[in-house]
């Protein structure tokens, strides 16, 4: 028929769809799940970083009450952009600690 189709599996029927199976999927085709690894344990947080993380958000929730109630900018103006800020921070924080896990 078709000289460039690979020749048909015999052991498949024609009605199966080609669903992924266990052999995609990872599995053991027997069904045993391969031996999970412990779950590691997560470093403690400091209390030097606990100190920092509430400074950061008593900063910012100054910021959207200075914002708010002593530049009397809008509500929502308010909100965005100290959440704008605290986004910020979070980026910074991310771009750090990358910076840092990849020169271990």
């Amino acid at each position: 028929m078709g000289e460039g189709h690979p020749p048909a599996d015999p052991a498949r029927s024609a009605s199966a769809p080609d669903l992924p199976g266990p052999r995609s999927a990872g599995i053991d085709p027997a069904g045993a799940a391969p031996p999970a690894a412990p779950p590691a344990e997560p470093e403690p947080v400091s209390r030097v970083m606990l100190a920092g993380y509430l400074l950061v958000a008593v900063i910012l929730v100054g910021w959207f009450l200075w914002g708010w109630l002593g530049l009397r900018q809008g509500f929502v103006d308010s909100v965005g952009e100290s959440a704008g800020a605290g986004f910020a921070l979070l980026l910074l924080v991310s771009i750090v600690g990358s910076l840092r896990r990849s020169r271990r």
